[in-house]
């Protein structure tokens, strides 16, 4: 899935279609949520992980939180895996440069780990290049990480580099231009997460043609005490709303499907003139998680969109969202 989403970003950045939200976010937050999500993976390998987080970085600035999360994890991670146990990464924050109400931030994530030869130093932020065959069999990789780094760093003004020797280390250093958040503005508080709804007493229908993602989907929402039917396709889904449409609660939809697609059979049920047809509420289920994905399946008829992989956390915030 992660080599799928990978060479997703990839055609998207190429095509100019990669669109960088500007949302409130705190750089120490997601610094400090990087420390806690790959800390245990250093200290699994009785690595130190250093962090320091420079004391004139903007309270708020405006970004794309999720992309900058992405660039950060996937340099610390990489130091941590091409540093042998008992060896030393670190990542430090700070600001580059001020112009206005435009701050440069600069990161280091540095590490003393197995290096990487000069001869490679300049390939390896091309897509599909790797350091070294050997050690991609040893470590594994794809050659598409550090490739769409470079490109988000760019659509964010900014410039990433490598220096590295052999047996001492390597540094990677990048910055990236963002907008200060104007002084007083407050960042939203972050939902707790919930991973369980009451569902007792509602009927789903589930309009899905992988049996795979059919049993998951029933295990979740059985827990949350829902009764489940299943359709196989879009034409069969509708078919089985229009004969009994006052029986549905939530209706889960799948995109790609044989027959007839997610699409068309929202806009079919909305079009309909049965009972509920106009109201049932319509989740999409899809592997396509890009903004403009989202808003087309918002703009034929459905209330919400849960991700694939499921998360139980998106399928419940999901059911929150269009039960309130």
């Amino acid at each position: 899935m992660q080599i799928i989403n990978n060479i997703l970003d990839l055609s998207k950045i190429e095509a100019g279609r990669m669109v960088l939200d500007a949302e409130k976010i705190s750089i120490p937050r997601v610094m400090n949520n990087i420390y806690d999500m790959l800390n245990s993976q250093a200290e699994s390998k009785n690595q130190k992980f250093i962090m320091g987080i420079g004391k004139n970085i903007p309270e708020i600035v405006y970004g794309d939180k999720i992309r900058i999360t992405q660039i950060l994890m996937l340099l610390v991670s990489n130091a941590i895996k091409f540093t042998p146990k008992d060896g030393e990464i670190s990542l430090t924050g700070a600001v580059l440069d001020r112009k206005d109400n435009l701050c440069s931030l600069q990161f280091i994530i540095k590490d003393n780990g197995i290096g990487i030869e000069e001869q490679y130093l300049d390939k390896i932020f091309e897509p599909f290049e790797l350091a070294d065959a050997g050690l991609t069999r040893e470590y594994g990789g794809t050659g598409l990480g550090l490739a769409i780094s470079k490109m988000l760093i760019e659509l964010m003004k900014g410039h990433i580099s490598v220096t590295s020797k052999i047996g001492v280390g390597t540094t990677f250093t990048f910055n990236i231009w963002l907008e200060v958040a104007p002084e007083g503005e407050e960042l939203e508080e972050e939902e707790e997460i919930q991973t369980t709804v009451d569902c007792k007493g509602k009927t789903f229908l589930v309009i899905e043609d992988n049996e795979v993602n059919q049993v998951l989907v029933e295990n979740i929402l059985k827990d949350f005490g829902a009764d489940v039917e299943f359709a196989n396709n879009g034409k069969e889904g509708l078919e089985k709303f229009l004969s009994n449409s006052d029986k549905y609660d939530i209706i889960f939809m799948d995109i790609q499907m044989p027959i007839m697609d997610g699409f068309n059979t929202t806009k079919e049920i909305r079009r309909s003139n049965v009972k509920n047809a106009k109201t049932i509420p319509i989740i999409a289920m899809t592997g396509e998680v890009y903004k403009e994905d989202i808003d087309h399946a918002i703009e034929a008829g459905m209330n919400a969109h849960v991700g694939k992989p499921f998360k139980i956390e998106e399928i419940v915030s999901a059911i929150n969202k269009i039960m309130r």
